[in-house]
């Protein structure tokens, strides 16, 4: 049932764009060409735990390279349609076609909108400007908070904003609830039964300051997950729940952020906590700082950022093969890592920003990190160096 929602209210955003006046359309196109490094045959940079793609010492552009296309069509003066098409490489190395906007806008007046249809969710700031790198300062987000939720970014269902003015301010608040069906098959498939989330905002168009939870009822279909699951039920079947990966309830993400940007200051920080339910995917909570320093077309900036796990002990109920199996997962479960980034974009025409990236990655000696490879004895760290053309028109 959820399918075939989905798919006819993208048929019904498709048709009502067809058959719209093309003087009430507007269009853009948008996209990233880049490049990436690490100083170490011994590490592969990723941009998530559950990525198959990297770039190691030989370099490569598979990192940030995208390309996208936005339209707004106007069908009345309080209801358009908006639509993205975004041409990527997705979690399981493969390059695809998908789209993460596309919904009804019903805006009756400043204060109230509508969206229906799949549009992203409400965790992070920069939800709106999640594959738009013009928008951002960075060549990429900070990995460490925003691969906390892996390929779940887009909702399809119903979101509801409000604003209003508070003196100087003006409050935001919206809430979403849908769904979320994410088919990486035969590796991986996620459903999110529900999905619901609210964000509030205060801002005075100096400093914004925001606050938002998300919710989901997640089932997961994994070989890897799914079979020491099976392995458990027979061999210890009273602590089968605390590892099932079906019908997991609420799985619940936590996010405060801010932003400062005078014209000449940028300060951009967020943190994220995460509570996942099940001990195959571990609790962990994650924050980036961001200072940036606009001089004419350049913005030199630094960051910060961790990952860390939260809430963790070591099984010690099982035994024989099973144990074995289970420690070797969590050891491959610690991701934490920290970051310190210094970049500079160029900004040297209308519409293009040159940027230019450079941070060491440290991990701890009982770490994977995100990049999923154990360093050699004694190194607990490697350099990343990255450049990136992003675009908009």
């Amino acid at each position: 049932m959820r399918v075939i929602l989905t798919r006819f209210l993208l048929f019904v955003c498709a048709g009502c764009a067809f058959t719209a006046r093309a003087a009430d359309s507007q269009f853009s196109a948008f996209g990233t060409l880049g490049y990436s490094k690490t100083d170490s045959v011994y590490a592969d940079y990723r941009l998530a735990r559950n990525a198959q793609f990297s770039a190691g010492k030989h370099g490569s552009s598979v990192l940030d390279t995208r390309l996208g296309v936005h339209s707004k069509v106007t069908l009345f003066d309080t209801m358009s349609v908006v639509g993205q098409v975004l041409v990527r490489r997705n979690s399981i190395d493969e390059v695809e076609w998908s789209t993460p906007w596309a919904y009804l806008h019903w805006q009756p007046d400043v204060q109230y909108e509508m969206l229906l249809g799949r549009f992203r969710h409400s965790l992070f700031m920069i939800t709106d400007e999640m594959d738009i790198g013009y928008a951002w300062p960075w060549v990429r987000p900070p990995v460490e908070l925003y691969s906390l939720v892996g390929d779940a970014s887009y909702v399809d269902g119903l979101k509801l904003r409000y604003r209003n003015t508070l003196g100087n301010y003006t409050a935001a608040i919206e809430g979403h609830f849908g769904t979320v069906h994410i088919d990486r098959a035969p590796r991986i498939v996620i459903d999110n039964h529900k999905n619901y989330g609210v964000a509030v905002s205060l801002s005075d168009g100096t400093v914004t300051y925001r606050a938002s939870l998300v919710q989901a009822d997640v089932s997961i279909a994994a070989q890897g997950l799914n079979g020491i699951v099976q392995q458990i039920n027979q061999q210890f079947p009273s602590i089968l729940h605390e590892y099932s990966v079906t019908n997991v309830s609420p799985q619940r993400y936590v996010n405060l952020g801010i932003r400062y940007e005078d014209g000449q200051w940028l300060l951009l920080s967020e943190v994220s906590r995460l509570w996942l339910r099940t001990r195959m995917l571990p609790n962990k909570w994650a924050y980036y700082l961001t200072l940036g320093r606009s001089i004419e077309e350049f913005t030199p900036y630094v960051t910060v950022a961790n990952q860390q796990m939260t809430d963790f002990s070591a099984e010690n109920r099982l035994t024989g093969n099973l144990a074995s199996i289970i420690e070797k997962f969590e050891q491959n479960s610690v991701t934490e890592q920290f970051a310190v980034a210094l970049g500079l974009r160029w900004d040297f025409t209308a519409g293009m920003a040159l940027k230019m990236q450079i941070e060491q990655i440290r991990q701890p000696a009982n770490s994977l990190g995100i990049q999923t490879r154990v360093l050699p004895a004694g190194q607990h760290h490697y350099v990343l160096s990255s450049v990136a053309l992003d675009w908009v028109f």
